[in-house]
């Protein structure tokens, strides 16, 4: 049974524990969305557009996602059986990565969303029409976090 924490269990030598947390680890974390895996089109259409642009995103981001098949059969060799470590580690690395750059990616958005927030208001105190922008550069357009 592995109990301990994703990234204490892949330290220790028990092989199946590593496997499973390895596993269970990498279902979860995605660079787009921070959800489930399988919502990117849902998370993309609603905060990209217009359509050309969110296909455009659906394609790099599904492109970007599909290199860990690429990069997997270079970093678990097999002269490191049944171990694994700089396969792990790897992982593990790029697992780090996608989280920051999911943070940063929301902070960003924040920002946006309060930015714009703000112009409309302002838009509105002068009794301007709000209508500004086309696309998700519109202030109308509001980021779904």
């Amino acid at each position: 049974m592995c109990k301990p924490p994703k990234t204490r269990c892949i330290i220790l030598r028990n092989l199946p524990c590593r496997h499973r947390a390895i596993r269970r680890s990498r279902s979860k974390h995605h660079v787009l969305p921070p959800r489930p895996n399988g919502t990117n089109k849902r998370w993309l259409g609603a905060n990209v557009a217009p359509h050309y642009k969110r296909s455009t995103a659906i394609g790099f981001q599904q492109t970007l996602a599909n290199t860990a098949g690429v990069v997997a059969g270079q970093i678990y060799v097999k002269t490191q059986a049944p171990g694994y470590i700089t396969g792990h580690a790897v992982s593990l690395g790029g697992m780090a990565m996608a989280n920051i750059g999911y943070w940063i990616l929301m902070a960003h958005l924040k920002l946006k969303n309060n930015k714009k927030e703000r112009m409309r208001q302002e838009l509105e105190k002068e009794g301007k029409s709000t209508d500004v922008g086309e696309g998700d550069l519109s202030i109308n357009f509001m980021y779904h976090l």
